[in-house]
Formats: structure tokens, sequence, C-alpha cells
């Protein structure tokens, strides 16, 4: 627990939830480094593509494709359309089998 961050008097001595938010805190500081290392490798990953024609000797262009303006994710996206029929069956099924459940549930108490 000390490689964490938290102190020895903290583990032995402090709340035991402080423990878990702390894990759960190294958790999430993994995460967003392995988040972090993804963008990246896709970040290298395209500028070797961009810069690939370059490298091929039997290409006559041999001009490079430009480097994105913006970083990835910053591109303005449109909002997905959202069809509401769906959702409306995707929460009547939802309510039915909650439902059917429930009354399976009643019904096995009164047996």
């Amino acid at each position: 627990m000390m490689a964490l961050g938290m102190s020895y008097q903290d583990y032995w001595n402090g709340d035991v939830l402080a423990t878990r938010a702390f894990l759960e805190a190294e958790k999430l500081r993994r995460k967003r480094f392995n988040e972090q290392a993804h963008v990246m490798g896709a970040y290298v990953y395209e500028a070797m593509c961009d810069a690939s024609p370059l490298f091929l000797d039997l290409n006559k262009k041999r001009k490079p494709i430009p480097y994105r303006k913006e970083p990835f994710g910053m591109e303005e996206q449109e909002p997905e359309e959202v069809d509401n029929e769906q959702l409306a069956e995707n929460e009547r099924l939802r309510a039915e089998l909650f439902f059917k459940n429930w009354a399976r549930a009643v019904g096995n108490n009164f047996k």
C-alpha cells in the first residue's frame, strides 16, 4: 500500500475504507496512463502512415500526406440520431421483463 501513496500510519491505524479509496485511485491512474499510451500509439501510427509514401521506391509522387491539424477527438462530430421508436420498444421490453420476474418472485412466495 505504501507504493500507492498511503502512509504506514494510515494503512495500519486509519480508516479501512481509505485503503479501498487508494486502490480505486490507483486503478484510475493506470487506466488514464493506458489511455494516454494508446492515443500516443495512434498518433505514431498515423504519422508513419502519413509519411509512408516517402518510403516507397516505386511511388512516383513521393509526397507525404499532411499531418492532422487537430488532436484526436477534437473534431466536431454530429450527434448520433436517436431512434425514439427503438428506445420506446427497449423500454417496453425492459418493463415487461421486470414485471414478469416480479410476478414470478411474488408467486413463489405463496406456494
